[in-house]
């Protein structure tokens, strides 16, 4: 696949992971994520413009940070439903 592709992928990738996210679909929504870091990664060993290599750095950390919140949140939101009803009691 070429750089072109690739980015449009990143592109469609993180618009459909934001949707999910809008319908509280967060683990879905992490795995887009993912899918556009890994793509990421790969465009900058490949593409020789270091003006894009530094595009695709910052946004390379902005969806790692995006995908560790909602690892994070998903988690929240599974030890939240252990809880029994009454609290811990």
């Amino acid at each position: 696949m070429d750089i072109v592709q690739l980015r449009t992928e990143v592109i469609d990738f993180v618009k459909k992971a934001s949707e999910l996210e809008d319908q509280e679909k967060y683990e879905e929504a992490r795995r887009l994520y993912n899918k556009a870091v890994d793509n990421l990664k790969y465009m900058i060993k490949n593409d020789g413009n270091k003006y894009n290599i530094e595009t695709y750095e910052a946004k390379l950390k902005d969806y790692e940070e995006r995908s560790l919140y909602l690892k994070e949140l998903v988690t929240k939101i599974e030890n939240n439903k252990k809880v029994p009803i009454g609290g811990d009691k």
